[in-house]
Order: C-alpha cells, then sequence, then structure tokens
C-alpha cells in the first residue's frame, strides 16, 4: 500500500531511537520487554525480507533466485561481522555502549539503504505502482488455489525446522552419536545450509519451480527418514545431515521466488507475510509435536523423525500440483 521505501524508512528511524532507548535502561523487566517488543515490530518487521523482497521481484527476471539468495545472506554475514565487535566492544566499555554503537552503525547502513532504493524509473514502464486495497487484494488472494497450496507445503515442510535449528545435537546423541562426533554435524548441517540457499537460488532461475520446490524437499525427507531409521554409520548420517541441512537454506528462496511467479507483483508483500506467519505457525506446532511424541516414547526422537520425514514428502507432492505461472515480468535483468 505505501511501497518499500516508506515501509523501510518507518523502521530505519525507530531502530536506532530503541537503541538508544535500550542504553538508558534503568533495570524494569517490563521496560525492557516492551522495548523488545516494538524493536522488533518497528525495526525487525519493516527492514525484512518482506519489505525488501519486493525490489527483487519489480527488479530482477532472469537472475532472481540468485538475487534471492544473496538478500537472504547478508543478515549471516552482518551478524558474523557485528557480534564479534559488539562482544568486544560489550567487554570493553559495557552494554550500554555497544547499544548506542548499534545505533550509529544502523543509522549509516539504513541511510545508505535509502538512497540504494531505485526510483520508479520511466525506462521501466511495467515496475508496479504502488495501488495495494485490502479490500480487493485479500478476497483476490484467498480465492487463489495456488495460494492455498502453498500455504499448505510450507506448514508440511517446516514442522522440522525450528526443532533441527535447536536440537540436532540431542536429535543425533539419540542415534548413538558420540557428542564430539554431533558437534561437527551439526557445522555439516550449517554448511549445506549456506549451500542449499546458493544453488537453489541458481536452480530456480534454469528450471522450474515446482520441480525445484519438490526435490529441495524430496532430499530432507530422505535425510530425516535415515535419522529415523537408527543407522549410526557416519558414511549415511554426513550426507543425511547434510542433505536437511540443504533444504532448510533453501526453503525461503522458494517461498520468495514462487510468489513472485505466481502472483502479481503489487501483492508480493501481502502473500509472503502469509507464508511467513505460517512458517512461524508450523514450526510452534512442530516443537509441540516433538513434546507429544517425545512423551509417548518416553523421550525418544525416532516417532518424531518418522512423522516429520511423511510431512515433507506431502510437502513435495503439493509443490508438484502447482501450475505454470501465471505471471512474469519482462527481462529486466
Amino acid at each position: 500500500m505505501f511501497g518499500v521505501r516508506r515501509v523501510a524508512a518507518v523502521g530505519m528511524v525507530a531502530g536506532p531511537l530503541i537503541f538508544i532507548a535500550l542504553s538508558m535502561m534503568s533495570g524494569d523487566f517490563w521496560v525492557y520487554l516492551s522495548l523488545s517488543f516494538l524493536l522488533a515490530i518497528l525495526f525487525g518487521t519493516t527492514t525484512s525480507s518482506t519489505v525488501f523482497g519486493r525490489l527483487v521481484a519489480q527488479r530482477f527476471e532472469r537472475a532472481r533466485g540468485f538475487a534471492l539468495s544473496l538478500m537472504a545472506c547478508a543478515p549471516a554475514v552482518a551478524a558474523a561481522i557485528a557480534v564479534p565487535i559488539l562482544g568486544h566492544v560489550i567487554e570493553g566499555q559495557g552494554w550500554r555502549t555497544a547499544y548506542v554503537a548499534l545505533a550509529i552503525v544502523t543509522v549509516m547502513t539504513c541511510t545508505i539503504a535509502l538512497v540504494l532504493i531505485p526510483k520508479r524509473r520511466p525506462d521501466y514502464p511495467h515496475a508496479p505502482k504502488v495501488s495495494g486495497s485490502a479490500l480487493r487484494d485479500y478476497p483476490e488472494i484467498a480465492r487463489t488455489r495456488t495460494f492455498w497450496i502453498m500455504l499448505g507445503a510450507m506448514f508440511l515442510c517446516n514442522l522440522t525446522t525450528v526443532v533441527f535449528q535447536t536440537q540436532l545435537k540431542l536429535i543425533l546423541e539419540d542415534r548413538a552419536i558420540a557428542s564430539t562426533t554431533a558437534t561437527w554435524m551439526v557445522s555439516v548441517y550449517i554448511t549445506g545450509m549456506l549451500i542449499g540457499r546458493f544453488l537453489c537460488g541458481l536452480a530456480l532461475d534454469r528450471f522450474p519451480a515446482p520441480i525445484v520446490s519438490a526435490i529441495c524437499m524430496v532430499m530432507p525427507a530422505l535425510g530425516v527418514f535415515v535419522l529415523a531409521s537408527g543407522l549410526t554409520e557416519q558414511p549415511l548420517l554426513m550426507p543425511a545431515v547434510a542433505m536437511i541441512g540443504v533444504a532448510i537454506g533453501a526453503e525461503l528462496d522458494i517461498g520468495r521466488y514462487l510468489v513472485m511467479r505466481y502472483f502479481r507483483v503489487e501483492v508480493y508483500s501481502t502473500v509472503y507475510s502469509f507464508l511467513s506467519a505460517m512458517i512461524g505457525v508450523s514450526g510452534a506446532i512442530g516443537s509441540l509435536l516433538l513434546s507429544y511424541t517425545l512423551g509417548m516414547t518416553g523421550g525418544g526422537y525416532g516417532l518424531f523423525l518418522w512423522v516429520s520425514g511423511a510431512a515433507l514428502l506431502a510437502g513435495a507432492m503439493l509443490f508438484l500440483s502447482l501450475r505454470r505461472y501465471p505471471y512474469a515480468n519482462p527481462a529486466h535483468l
């Protein structure tokens, strides 16, 4: 309804102000909780891929998948650079100074980002205008068969995401893997996430998205079934863990790309926000499912892994049921 520049500007102004407020806290927990909530709503969401992905949707065509991969890697790169520096600042100057430093850096980087956001150029007449309407767009989206297929597929394919991100080592140790070996396999899983993000982006640019999506979800299903089987041979477990990581790295690219291909650019952010919310709901339900199955089996992960593998296969089949692309932007890039 308002465009990328205006929405992003809200977060870019609010973020530094909230960081300054956090640096001035007196120790009241409710103040901390309120500021954290405002930071998530006003800064976290308005500067997320839901917002900036719209730029990729309207400016890229042939290299769209790879552009999404690069965008998705930016937070990880920023964290890799910032965390050690902030740790050093906290040790030397205290956490209040670290929040002030965050505010200063955010002002600098956000200013650069605002300047780089392209305007609607006369030589790109197909760029969408800001003309969103909730009364028109929501019913249109809800009537679309593709929307419900994508929503269901993302739900089924993300039941395991939170669990594997937080408890992979415990799952491996439950499979009788030594702690040191399990730690090493976690690094393989993280590497697989990065590789999957790039490979999926490149594949989406060259092959039909439903087929790429299905393959990317079948791979972790096979990996989960290997873990569920109770096998302990490292030559089998290593590729299984890597395949799970590849899929988790690829699934966000898949969601963004499918929205760009199957919906008008004008409603990209609206549709993708639904998919993002479904990923969160699926992860929460997956955590509850894990607790339930652990209670049923006396603490074993086997049942949860079998159910998760079946859900991934079902999600892959849903992706295959998608039809041909109804929308395509002019080949701008």
